[in-house]
């Protein structure tokens, strides 16, 4: 019998003297790993949508380390300390039809 999954973070960013460098690393064997069993029943473009979202939402996540500069997280949300299998696979929001992609994108991120 094979030896349980001990999980390992998703994604990292190194620091170096408290400061993020600009270099997000994203174990996509990991994040496979930990959305496996809630993908496996989908039919096979919904898995690659799935894990292209987590993969997604992994980076989100990675990324406000570096905008933020801090190794701190949220208590809920893409910048909480752990991402739940649930939230890596949920579908996307619905935004408003007269958006445009690139304005959605923006707005998601606080721009707008």
């Amino acid at each position: 019998m094979p030896a349980p999954h001990a999980p390992r973070a998703l994604g990292s960013v190194p620091f170096v003297k408290g400061e993020p460098i600009n270099y997000i690393l994203i174990d996509c064997e990991e994040i496979a790993l930990t959305i496996n069993d809630a993908i496996a029943p989908m039919k096979p473009e919904q898995r690659a949508d799935a894990m292209a979202r987590a993969i997604s939402r992994v980076f989100q996540h990675e990324y406000l380390h570096i905008h933020r500069r801090t190794s701190h997280h949220d208590e809920t949300g893409v910048f909480a300390s752990a991402l739940s299998r649930r939230f890596l696979v949920a579908p996307d929001p619905p935004t408003s039809p007269s958006a445009t992609p690139a304005a959605a994108v923006i707005e998601s991120v606080g721009a707008l």
